[in-house]
């Protein structure tokens, strides 16, 4: 509903108790009169403003359920989830936070090296599986040639203490340049 619509709805729709604050807001000092006109201009500014916010909110939701879903069906339909695992995305929309659970594959080598499914590198590694690599051919070959070997890479890191620090300084720099390429570019 655009502003003329609504100014059009409140007019069209005046109540006996909008006539009763109309008749109490005249009988009000003039300075009173127009400071709480300047108010309610402001709020007028404000709730504007807020409308347009939660539009914006709204639309980048719809965008990132979007391209959550279509991951979640690119995935399917790759078939490169041997070893399930959930990708789970926080979506913003106006009125709180959207949590969506998708099917994805294990980060083999990460998940052994970090010890932990869900620590903060693992995740940005499957982020950027499900986001960039899956987007293109390239990548999605990539992921299906990772999916045949990591399991067996992963087990020298989740195995070796040696091995799982030399794996993690190497995994820490990609992540880094992943998050400095993809997610922050410059």
């Amino acid at each position: 509903m655009n502003k003329n619509e609504l100014q059009k709805n409140t007019s069209s729709s005046a109540t006996f108790s909008d006539s009763l604050l109309q008749d109490k807001f005249k009988n009000l000092p003039q300075e009173t009169q127009s400071a709480l006109a300047e108010l309610a201009a402001e709020k007028e500014i404000e709730l504007g403003s807020r409308i347009k916010n939660d539009m914006v909110t709204n639309r980048n939701a719809d965008i990132n359920t979007e391209r959550h879903i279509e991951t979640a069906k690119r995935i399917q339909q790759d078939r490169f989830t041997k070893g399930t695992d959930k990708t789970i995305s926080e979506i913003k929309t106006s009125s709180g936070n959207m949590r969506i659970e998708s099917k994805s594959g294990y980060c083999y080598v990460a998940t052994a090296t970090y010890q932990n499914i869900n620590h903060p590198n693992v995740i940005i590694l499957r982020d950027f599986r499900d986001r960039y690599l899956s987007q293109s051919l390239y990548g999605r070959v990539f992921i299906k040639f990772y999916y045949l070997i990591g399991e067996y890479i992963a087990f020298f890191p989740n195995k070796i203490p040696a091995i799982r620090k030399v794996s993690k300084v190497i995994i820490d720099k990609i992540v880094y340049r992943i998050i400095n390429h993809y997610y922050f570019k410059q």
